[in-house]
């Protein structure tokens, strides 16, 4: 195997930046180690190397939840006792069953936060699942209404998520309101909340929903599908959460029978208006305006090196994953723009202008940066953006308004100490 073939492979395993150590073949299973620590430690070792926060929350929650093995050890026993009291097949599977079903295997984190009745987990917002699958996973009715039924009806379902939100009250600012947006601003009340104030009923008797009040919107979850492997999947998902709709016939038709190319070339018109629109761009403007905010740092989107120096050639990634990640970009945000400096600045600009294929200042993205002028300087010697140079080109002074926030809010309780602090970064003795 050569060099690029390893990479090759290796990249087609991994879905984000890893760091892969130099082996000899039969060292393969030669778990990552210390020589200096192994000596010290004196035991096995399992060093691997984390590159972003995500990894590291993910490996501490794992490590700290995982199970041990005494729910194994338990259904032995049951087995081993139901054997001994001669019991039928039927009795020791009725006993292994309940075993299951009562007992459950937790780590020593969760039995001790139980036993001291702590909370498991805290959020500032609601959180709520959108189920988007054409076969998701449906409670049936329970037994009392199911006994009495008649033997032909076929509906014997409990209504979710998605049969709500197509029952939508039928009131303009409900007509172009996606289901993400749906989930995410309304709730559903029921019993005696139903009666609250501005509580609004749904479409055939399908129940009430309240408008949330308390806090920030919920966030939304939902199943994620790859485009490569299940594409009907991934579209279908993205049709019914981003595009309006009242029916399912809605998100096809018999002339793009798929939800891949319904989303590619199909278009509509919504509700209230006479323009038709193509399902694509309803589906990217709603997915992008609010619930899709996938940003980048500057320095993983451009791929800046430790200096920069002219021709600025072969750096970042290919300008076709660029392009796709700017695609439906309007705003391009930087900061900590104290750190920045002239020639940095410059050279976002010419990038963007690379990337968007234009010559308009910042390839025509809307800037904007945040930052504090007495916090860190530019690395180096280079120049920060704030200092004018009248014969320089001054990209910040000629496309950038500045606006000086003068409203105290971290330290709004204190404003005594606020006001020491503010003393101390701009140096006035008095």
């Amino acid at each position: 195997m050569t060099y690029e073939d390893c990479e090759n492979h290796i990249e087609a395993m991994s879905t984000s930046s890893v760091i892969v150590m130099e082996r000899r073949p039969q060292d393969c299973w030669v778990n990552g180690y210390n020589p200096h620590l192994l000596r010290a430690w004196d035991a096995n070792m399992d060093i691997q190397f984390i590159l972003n926060p995500y990894s590291c929350i993910m490996y501490m929650l794992s490590y700290i939840s995982k199970a041990e093995h005494e729910m194994s050890d338990y259904l032995k026993r049951v087995i081993k006792d139901s054997s001994h009291d001669n019991l039928s097949d039927h009795e020791c599977m009725k006993q292994v069953m309940n075993a299951c079903s009562k007992n459950r295997e937790v780590s020593a984190q969760e039995a001790v936060a139980r036993t001291c009745s702590l909370k498991l987990k805290s959020s500032s917002r609601a959180v709520i699942f959108i189920p988007t699958d054409d076969n998701a996973v449906k409670m049936s009715l329970p037994m009392k209404y199911l006994q009495s039924m008649d033997d032909d009806v076929e509906n014997v379902w409990m209504t979710g998520l998605p049969e709500k939100y197509k029952a939508r009250p039928n009131r303009p600012e409900f007509q172009n309101m996606c289901m993400a947006e749906f989930a995410s601003e309304y709730r559903i009340v029921y019993g005696q909340q139903s009666k609250g104030k501005n509580v609004l009923p749904l479409q055939n008797n399908m129940g009430y929903i309240q408008k949330r009040t308390r806090g920030k919107p919920a966030v939304i979850r939902f199943g994620r599908f790859s485009q490569q492997k299940n594409p009907e999947k991934f579209y279908g998902t993205l049709l019914k959460l981003y595009l309006p709709y009242r029916t399912d016939e809605q998100l096809n038709s018999p002339k793009f029978p798929t939800y891949g190319s319904f989303y590619a070339f199909a278009s509509v018109k919504l509700p209230g208006t006479d323009e038709v629109q193509h399902v694509c761009n309803i589906v990217n403007e709603n997915r992008t305006a609010a619930f899709n905010i996938s940003g980048k740092t500057l320095h993983c989107l451009l791929k800046l090196p430790g200096s920069l120096k002219p021709p600025y050639q072969g750096l970042g990634n290919s300008l076709d994953e660029i392009r796709a990640d700017l695609s439906n970009a309007h705003i391009f945000i930087i900061d900590e723009i104290s750190m920045v400096s002239k020639q940095l600045f410059a050279y976002v600009n010419w990038r963007l202008q690379q990337i968007k294929g234009n010559q308009k200042p910042f390839g025509g993205l809307s800037l904007l940066t945040v930052g504090d002028y007495n916090q860190l300087p530019p690395l180096g010697r280079a120049k920060p953006l704030c200092v004018y140079e009248e014969r320089a080109l001054d990209f910040w002074k000629d496309h950038c308004q500045v606006i000086t926030l003068t409203q105290i809010t971290r330290q709004r309780d204190d404003l005594a100490y606020a006001e020491l602090l503010n003393r101390l970064r701009v140096k006035q003795k008095h």
